[in-house]
């Protein structure tokens, strides 16, 4: 029974087939870090062109994803900082251009941005509950809002990266638990409406 086990778990794990990425584009946010990063990379792999946004192009985690790149002609830096509305219009308005031009469709939006602060309630100011926040679920509520006409014409998806913390609140990680049981509660309301 072992042996018929393992056999089809190999085969599963094995098993190579993705969806054809021809004409479709992914926006990714939060590449500088390296959950980010691994996705553009692995997604720039198999064909698909890249929108990886970074808080500064000319950093060297920018580079790196380049570097890093298979197809570097289908891995498309954009600085974004995702706290900032303008910023994320500005790029939103720049990829709908882009991907017009060259007769492909936003696929999906991959929200990874965040930030994780350790810390006792009583000793964290309250600017680090904003701050943590402002990006970790407000920034997503941004990017979704703002590329959500692009993922309707092409019927897409959004993938928000999220982690256990957002069904179990851990000690020390009060804000960071609270903003990943946020975007749950976001996720669910967005694939309900």
């Amino acid at each position: 029974m072992s042996w018929f086990g393992t056999k089809y778990v190999r085969k599963f794990i094995n098993n190579k087939e993705y969806l054809p990425s021809l004409k479709k584009a992914v926006l990714i946010t939060g590449t500088d870090k390296d959950l980010g990063h691994d996705v553009a990379v692995k997604l720039n792999d198999q064909g698909y062109r890249v929108y990886a946004t970074v808080m500064d192009h000319k950093s060297p985690a920018a580079e790196k994803l380049v570097n890093d790149s298979r197809f570097v002609s289908l891995m498309n830096i954009k600085e974004m900082d995702v706290t900032n509305e303008t910023e994320v219009n500005k790029v939103a308005k720049e990829v709908t251009e882009e991907l017009e031009a060259n007769g492909e469709q936003l696929w999906a939006v991959i929200n990874a941005a965040e930030v994780q602060e350790f810390g006792h309630f009583d000793w964290s100011q309250f600017e680090l509950y904003e701050k943590i926040f402002d990006v970790n679920t407000f920034g997503t509520v941004r990017v979704v809002r703002a590329f959500l006409p692009l993922l309707r014409q092409s019927k897409g998806r959004i993938v928000n990266i999220e982690s256990i913390a957002g069904r179990l609140t851990l000690p020390k990680l009060t804000a960071y638990c609270m903003t990943k049981h946020a975007n749950l509660a976001f996720a669910d309301a967005l694939r309900r409406e």
